[in-house]
């Protein structure tokens, strides 16, 4: 059984913007490079056994390990290095661990290696920041990853489901309305939040013909315009801190190139457009005090006690709040809480998912699970699409009476690395 090889230090890179984040230096362009180079540093702790030897031996001082003709190993004294020449295999642990029902991805972490090309000279690299993979010379770290021949995956996301699980808690009836039409909203988000007109097309305000003044009125780049963009990192941004600072440290903020004084005015105007999500959170973050426990709609519970000084400040901060004079500031319970009725509930749902799909086709098997995608193998006689869609978008009903279907977009990927979109 081949040995993990020892772990390599954490880079400099990722030491020293710790130490920075630690220091309270505030910056929102430092936290995500720190993300992005422990994210590098978990990928390449894995290079050697995934691809290659690292030793630096000499090639002719590498032979067969028994009668393994694929597996390798340094003959070189002092050397334990293993690699892998041409069956490159790694079989990541899942730990269903986590308080909110998510599952921990250990040995490699699959989930922390970066969405991005990490390769310093690519022809397509973007200065200053890291780009998606766009051709082969990129070097993306998913693609280590393959179906074995004769299987195949069928990968998929949830369409925004903390979102449709976030209307329907604060009970959003016109958000709850537009994600059943099928209506683009984050492009009605940025216009109430810029104050521009509806578009007549709100289910395809990008390319519609019904649109073609709209976007020449109101100069709509699609859907990488930069109020749309923002208008998306609000919505996200915004579902669990108590005002408008919570966007300051939410994921993709730094590239809107907004300065903190601009992030900070346009997230307060988008808040103000959301009055329901403000009156629930105060809501909820009081109940909790009084009950300090949640419940996800499939009815897991969560119990986390809020401490004496959290209730005062609570207390202290609601009067403020009301008096015009501050926000809500509630305690670490009280936000654990709440984020469990949203990610809780995501993940009930994915590991009901993984059972029922297990129990209709035993012969598959989980490749990977993150927090709102699932990846499963099957072997390419079985034929399990469209029959698995069925299973997993299905309609729930909250307690408060209001529904939401929960939808997702598919993908097939075969062997040799090939993609295609699942309709």
């Amino acid at each position: 059984m081949p040995t993990k090889p020892a772990s390599k230090n954490p880079s400099v890179g990722a030491a020293v913007l710790s130490k920075m984040v630690e220091a309270g230096v505030d910056s929102v362009v430092l936290e995500q490079r720190q993300r992005f180079a422990i994210a590098r540093q978990a990928l390449t702790q894995y290079i050697g056994p995934l691809a290659f030897c690292e030793c630096g031996h000499p090639e002719e001082t590498h032979g067969t390990l028994g009668d393994e003709e694929w597996l390798s190993i340094c003959n070189a004294k002092v050397c334990r290095c293993l690699f892998f020449s041409r069956r490159a295999r790694s079989f990541p642990r899942f730990l269903p661990t986590q308080a909110n029902g998510r599952w921990s991805t250990t040995n490699p972490p699959i989930t922390n290696f970066p969405k991005a090309c990490y390769r310093t000279d690519c022809p397509h690299r973007v200065p200053g920041r890291p780009h998606a993979p766009v051709s082969d010379a990129c070097w993306d770290a998913h693609r280590v990853y393959l179906p074995d021949p004769g299987w195949y995956w069928i990968t998929w996301d949830k369409d925004q489901i903390e979102a449709r699980i976030n209307a329907v808690l604060i009970e959003d009836e016109e958000r709850i309305d537009a994600f059943s039409r099928g209506l683009d909203i984050h492009t009605i988000n940025a216009c109430r939040t810029f104050r521009l007109p509806l578009p007549p097309d709100l289910v395809d305000p990008h390319s519609s013909l019904a649109c073609r003044d709209w976007r020449k009125e109101v100069a709509w780049g699609g859907k990488e315009d930069l109020r749309r963009r923002a208008s998306k990192i609000f919505l996200y941004g915004t579902f669990y801190g108590p005002d408008e600072t919570a966007v300051l440290s939410a994921k993709g903020i730094e590239e809107l190139g907004l300065s903190r004084v601009e992030l900070l005015a346009s997230t307060k105007a988008y808040l103000a457009t959301q009055p329901k999500l403000q009156l629930t959170k105060e809501k909820r973050w009081d109940e909790y005090i009084k009950n300090p426990e949640a419940r996800t709609v499939f009815g897991r519970r969560l119990r986390c006690y809020p401490t004496y000084q959290e209730k005062e400040q609570w207390i202290r901060s609601l009067r403020a709040y009301h008096a015009g004079r501050g926000p809500m500031r509630p305690g670490d319970a009280q936000k654990k809480l709440w984020n469990f009725e949203h990610s809780g509930a995501v993940s009930d749902h994915i590991n009901g998912t993984i059972i029922a799909v297990k129990r209709r086709w035993p012969e598959c098997r989980l490749v990977f699970n993150k927090h709102d995608s699932l990846t499963v193998a099957f072997p390419e006689h079985v034929d399990s699409y469209p029959e698995i869609r069925e299973i997993d978008e299905v309609e729930v009903t909250w307690p408060n009476g209001l529904s939401i279907q929960l939808t997702s977009t598919w993908h097939k990927v075969l062997s040799d690395g090939t993609v295609g979109r699942l309709a």
